[in-house]
């Protein structure tokens, strides 16, 4: 609106006026699961809380209208609430949620590869460059490391304990895998992942973060 005259300027056509109503509809039809993801993410933290900010950082990532405070959270009050104005809390834990998706790809390998329950307890798909060729003793630490128990992202931490780097790494890859699960795209930037340090306890240096 023209500061002096206040007459309109300019204003948006049908078309992006549509495409706001179409994208009203989209984030109410997947509310749900929106809130599910936000559960999930309580679920992985030390206490059933989360930043604000950090949330607000990954809304995108996570599927988010830029308005989920007013319009999301005061609808699920009976499984999440503002504790305070910078923290979202866990109403309680939803053991129906409290199974990390790299399960699905677990049973998969388990049942259509005729594999032993030693071979896919706890390992991950690992995915090489074409023409990339691992050495055996490598090969074997791999196969080892795959075979190794550690302590699952829902579970609490003395499930196994830590007594070695591997399984410190291993629990680290687990809680990264199950994060960027929860993501729309798979992916999210490095910078934004240091905000969760500290609530998620995964430690070490993170070169890579693609699902």
């Amino acid at each position: 609106m023209h500061p002096v005259r206040r007459n309109h300027c300019c204003k948006i056509t049908q078309k992006m006026a549509d495409l706001i109503v179409e994208e009203d509809a989209v984030i109410r039809e997947n509310e749900i699961d929106t809130v599910q993801r936000l559960k999930k993410l309580l679920m992985l933290s030390t206490n059933g809380t989360l930043n604000m900010h950090a949330l607000w950082l990954v809304r995108r990532e996570l599927g988010l209208p830029d308005d989920y405070r007013s319009s999301i959270l005061p609808r699920c009050q009976h499984d999440l609430y503002l504790e305070s104005p910078d923290t979202l809390s866990l109403v309680s834990r939803d053991e129906k949620l409290a199974i990390a998706k790299i399960e699905e790809w677990r049973k998969k390998e388990y049942i259509e590869k005729w594999l032993a329950e030693s071979e896919t307890k706890y390992a991950f798909p690992i995915n090489f460059p074409t023409g990339f060729k691992i050495e055996k003793d490598n090969r074997e630490k791999l196969k080892n490391w795959q075979r190794l128990p550690y302590t699952k992202p829902y579970e609490k931490n003395d499930s196994h304990p830590i007594h070695n780097v591997e399984r410190l790494e291993k629990r680290n890859v687990g809680i990264l895998h199950e994060l960027l699960s929860l993501t729309v795209e798979k992916m999210i930037p490095l910078e934004r992942l240091s905000h969760f340090r500290r609530v998620f306890r995964y430690g070490g240096e993170l070169a890579g973060a693609s699902s």
